[in-house]
Order: C-alpha cells, then sequence, then structure tokens
C-alpha cells in the first residue's frame, strides 16, 4: 500500500484533499459545490407534502368517480380525505414559504398557497352540493397537486 497523498480534483478544477501547505487533510472526500445547505431539507420536505397531497387528491378522485358512477357510503370517506387534503396543503404552503425565503424563488410558494384556498373553495362547493363545479375544481386542483411535485422535484440552483 502506498502513503502517497491523493491528489484529488473537484469538477470545477480546483484540487482536493491537501492543504495549502501542501499536507494532506484528514477529510479525503470531495467536496461539491451545492448551493445553500438549508435549502435541500426545506425542498425535500415541500417534496414529500407536495408528493402525500397528490395522493390524497387521487384518492380524492377515484372516490368522487365512484360516487358520481352511484356507488353509495363513499361521501364520508370522500369529506374526510378532503379535510386531511387541506391540511396537507396548508403544510405544503408553509414548507413553501420558508423555502422561498431560502431561495429567493416566490413562484413555488405562490403556487402552493394557492392550493389551500382552492382546497376550501371546494369544500364549500361540496358542502352546497354543487357537483359538477366541485368535480372540475377537484380535477384541477388534482393538476395543481402534481404540477407542485413537478416544481418542487428538480434542484434549484440557489440564488446569489
Amino acid at each position: 500500500m502506498s502513503s502517497a497523498p491523493e491528489n484529488r480534483t473537484s469538477h470545477n478544477g480546483t484540487p482536493q484533499g491537501s492543504t495549502a501547505h501542501g499536507s494532506t487533510s484528514q477529510n479525503s472526500t470531495p467536496q461539491y459545490n451545492v448551493g445553500i445547505p438549508q435549502q435541500e431539507p426545506l425542498r425535500q420536505g415541500l417534496f414529500y407534502l407536495a408528493v402525500g397531497l397528490s395522493v390524497l387528491m387521487l384518492a380524492m378522485a377515484i372516490l368522487g368517480l365512484m360516487i358520481a358512477g352511484g356507488v353509495g357510503g363513499l361521501g364520508t370517506m370522500h369529506s374526510i380525505i378532503g379535510y386531511s387534503t387541506l391540511l396537507v396543503a396548508i403544510l405544503a404552503a408553509v414548507a413553501a414559504w420558508r423555502f422561498s425565503k431560502a431561495t429567493a424563488q416566490k413562484g413555488v410558494f405562490y403556487h402552493a398557497l394557492s392550493l389551500p384556498i382552492l382546497m376550501l373553495l371546494q369544500i364549500a362547493l361540496g358542502e352546497m352540493h354543487q357537483k359538477h363545479i366541485h368535480m372540475a375544481l377537484g380535477i384541477a386542483i388534482l393538476i395543481a397537486a402534481v404540477g407542485l411535485v413537478m416544481m418542487t422535484r428538480k434542484k434549484i440552483p440557489a440564488s446569489i
């Protein structure tokens, strides 16, 4: 085994593994520029909330189609999932607000903020038994929830 120091270079050509005096450092793993360290856990948490929101919306859409098809006894389950979806949408909006503060990008926040507002309108339409508008808005919210997943799955570069 050779005890010679390893000279590594990172993706931008700067040497890794040696200090300014030529000695090797204790940490020999290469360092990469990944942006602000605080934003990755925020993005990841927002991504998981968006996935949960999409799954709940999909479950509600399936139950809604079954209710519209004449299957009885599913209205209570549909409304329970609806209120749960509202809670997850509020949590996603808060997570998006924290993410937007870390990245200075407001688009994801405004998109996520629209979801609980639309969910409140959706619940009101359901309570008023406005079936056709309720179904159309539900499909729009499902598409918006999937859009939030797509917006949060990519890594956004840090703004300087």
